[in-house]
């Protein structure tokens, strides 16, 4: 009789535990594909601050952050909204950038000193590998990369 029960409870338990299992790739191709649109962020934040020309070039911080993705067939990634540039005040003491503005240059207050960044946000959607009633259709990751120019 003993032999039989494991069958039994198997066959009760194999059901939540596959379950169980893909929840847990679903997580992990969830994961990397948000690590995949951090890096491609970074990458064209990276290619905007590397002088005041290339932040000045929207589509080639966007071009960049396309070529870090490469050919991924899991993913489909777009630069959304366009790359920017913009101005702060930097604050030497604090070691702190002071509310940012979107103006060309800036008279910035008494031991500031104004500092140009870059920033990139990317969007993509990935698709689950099996389409389960609770889980999304597709899922959106966004996700934003600030650098400083190189002056």
């Amino acid at each position: 009789m003993s032999r039989g029960n494991a069958i039994v409870e198997f066959a009760i338990a194999a059901p939540f535990l596959i379950l169980l299992l893909v929840g847990v790739i679903e997580l992990g191709r969830y994961e990397y594909f948000g690590i995949i649109v951090a890096n491609a962020a970074h990458a064209g934040a990276l290619y905007g601050s590397q002088s005041t020309t290339a932040a000045a070039d929207n589509a080639g911080m966007a071009a960049a952050a396309q070529l870090d993705v490469g050919t991924n067939p899991v993913a489909t990634l777009t630069p959304s909204p366009a790359p920017t540039s913009f101005y702060g005040c930097w604050n030497s003491t604090t070691a702190a950038m002071a509310t940012p503005f979107p103006a060309t240059s800036s008279s910035c207050p008494s031991g500031q000193t104004s500092v140009q960044y870059v920033q990139v946000t990317m969007t993509g959607s990935v698709k689950p590998l099996i389409g389960l009633p609770f889980l999304p259709s597709t899922l959106r990751v966004t996700s934003t990369a600030t650098m400083r120019v190189k002056q």
